[in-house]
């Protein structure tokens, strides 16, 4: 369980810093998911860290 939860702090900073592409190969070789499940998880993770940053 550790690792999961050190693989989803990598991919939120891969994704912070901007390189969601690397996130999402980050989460395929951690995962084996499929391209499609992990750029879908991706996407939404990034909107949830974007809707965070609202400073309103």
């Amino acid at each position: 369980m550790v690792e999961a939860v050190s693989v989803k702090e990598k991919v939120k900073e891969l994704i912070r810093e901007g390189k969601l592409i690397e996130s999402i190969k980050t989460l395929r070789v951690a995962t084996g998911w499929g391209l499609k499940e992990s750029k879908d998880y991706c996407d939404n993770l990034k909107r949830e860290l974007d809707k965070d940053s609202i400073p309103f």
